[in-house]
């Protein structure tokens, strides 16, 4: 219940940040739900270029990333510097999400993030397999949806209308 109340909450002050950013005229509605079919070549050179920003800092610092998720206090024990992989962990998170706002919208973006992490940690046991399967998991998710839309005829994003 807290999550959904936290969730909603980070949601309108989403929305009131971007109604006060003066000059920007935004389209609520693709924050929400998404357009993938509104994804420039430039916007997916960027998402791209964002991935690896994401992906290198995990690859590199895995083995603390694992400590601090797990137990802390283990991974003060080993000296590691848990409040900066901290840090960086919440940076890289954060990265992600601003990511897949354009391509899926806010909603489907807190799908993304828990549901192929939970079916991959009911599946997985090591922590490098429930990182590869939820990727996996995460894009044959979007594949499926795109596949549905294009054969049900039916509306790939927002535009419901």
């Amino acid at each position: 219940m807290f999550i959904g109340i936290l969730w909603a909450f980070g949601v309108a002050v989403g929305i009131i940040f971007i109604h006060l950013t003066p000059g920007y005229v935004p389209d609520l509605m693709t924050f929400l739900f998404g357009n993938i079919l509104t994804v420039s070549q430039k916007d997916l050179y960027i998402t791209l270029f964002l991935v690896l920003i994401v992906t290198a800092p995990v690859i590199i610092f895995f083995k603390g990333m694992v400590f601090i998720t797990f137990d802390e206090e283990y991974a003060k024990a080993r000296k590691l510097p848990v409040k900066t992989l901290n840090m960086l962990l919440i940076a890289l998170f954060a990265l992600s999400i601003v990511i897949l706002i354009q391509v899926v919208g806010i909603i489907l973006v807190i799908a993304l993030i828990t549901i192929p992490v939970a079916v991959a940690g009911e599946l997985s046991k090591s922590f490098k397999g429930i990182m590869a399967l939820s990727t996996l998991l995460g894009t044959i998710f979007c594949l499926s949806g795109l596949f549905a839309s294009y054969f049900f005829e039916l509306p790939s994003g927002q535009q419901l209308l």
